[in-house]
């Protein structure tokens, strides 16, 4: 390795821990302060709320290193301009490619993490953050981390989900109402295809309602009804693991197995798909914050670089979160919803990284 890539890669390394350092403070601060009511009210433990915030860390890390790689490119080549530096390496007929190397190796790296980091870390951190949260804050039984197949016991019936869809407002599909008589006969069932909250109740589509009267069986299919149960969408979302806290390979069973059951399975392939692209924005984000900060030799214009590269991060995330939005509505088939911001930004890295001399 050439003295210059040491030389770089070390102060690229050094502003990228402290930038994430700096970002996971400033969210560690404002979540203490917003949520220390709810643990001192809940009278929980010190050492519990400490570990609630150190579970959450993992998750922010994620979402946080393609940025920090942009911007430790973008300072650490502004303040070698500002020095001269730049100029100096190239008057002694250095490359700005050769410069840029250690800002395209940190962010393959930082790819890396974010891919470890969400397999081997997020889902079992996200996970006892829960449990902390709702067990000894909140008071409610923790997420029961099942996806499909939920029982439950509602107002004088037993009820059933066969699938919950956070994507369409926490709706639930194929739901059951079982209701028995004092000595446990069967007095009506209610089946529905699909049940969405809506002001306090839960509005029933689809439905088929069988009482089982004293005088012989009487069915009606009315399109909409509407029922209170004992649960709330909150209470609804924690029996159902994110698409965050699962590992890929989770995240493809369940997909596999909602397609399996005829339910639509669009947003669930499309988060599938964006676990593997989601790592490559840090390389993206590390040759776009080389190739914008050599593109001047000197650092006058380090403050309109560091905006022009913030700009095109909230572009990225602008871009993907519309485009993964048209996959999960199936406007757009999975893998282009996901790779979609990846394959342009990626494109205009490239062509940027081909115009460094």
């Amino acid at each position: 390795m050439k003295i210059i890539h040491r030389y770089v890669g070390f102060a690229l390394f050094r502003q990228f821990a402290l930038l994430l350092v700096a970002v996971v403070a400033i969210y560690v601060a404002v979540d203490f302060f917003e949520k220390i009511d709810d643990f001192m009210e809940a009278r929980a433990s010190l050492g519990s709320a400490l570990l609630f915030f150190a579970y959450r860390v993992p998750a922010v890390l994620t979402q946080v290193m393609p940025v920090g790689v942009l911007l430790s490119a973008l300072v650490v080549f502004g303040v070698m301009g500002r020095h001269n530096e730049i100029v100096a390496f190239r008057c002694c007929g250095g490359p700005a490619r050769a410069l840029a190397l250690p800002a395209v190796v940190l962010g393959m790296v930082s790819g890396i993490a974010v891919f470890i980091l969400s397999e081997a870390v997020v889902p079992y951190s996200a996970e006892k953050a829960d449990e902390i949260w709702l067990g000894q804050v909140k008071k409610k039984s923790p997420r029961a981390g099942r996806e499909n197949d939920i029982w439950f016991t509602a107002k004088g019936a037993v009820g059933h989900i066969g699938h919950v869809d956070r994507r369409a407002g926490l709706a639930a599909y194929d739901l059951t109402l079982t209701y028995l008589t004092p000595d446990f006969r069967l007095a009506r069932r209610v089946d529905a295809r699909k049940a969405v909250y809506e002001k306090g109740v839960w509005r029933l589509s689809d439905v088929t309602d069988q009482n089982f009267a004293a005088g012989g069986l009487h069915v009606t299919y009315p399109k909409t009804q509407s029922v209170e149960l004992s649960f709330s969408p909150e209470d609804l979302g924690r029996a159902v693991k994110k698409p965050d806290e699962m590992t890929y390979r989770q995240l493809s069973a369940y997909a596999r197995r909602v397609a399996a059951e005829g339910y639509d399975d669009d947003a669930l392939r499309s988060d599938l798909a964006a676990k593997i692209s989601f790592p490559f924005v840090s390389l993206i984000m590390g040759v776009l914050g080389g190739c914008l900060s050599l593109r001047r030799t000197r650092g006058d214009g380090l403050a309109a670089n560091v905006l022009m590269g913030m700009g095109l991060a909230f572009s990225f995330w602008v871009v993907h979160s519309v485009s993964l939005s048209l996959g999960y509505a199936g406007r757009s088939p999975p893998l282009v919803a996901a790779w979609a911001a990846d394959f342009l930004f990626g494109l205009l890295a490239a062509w940027l990284y081909t115009r460094l001399a």
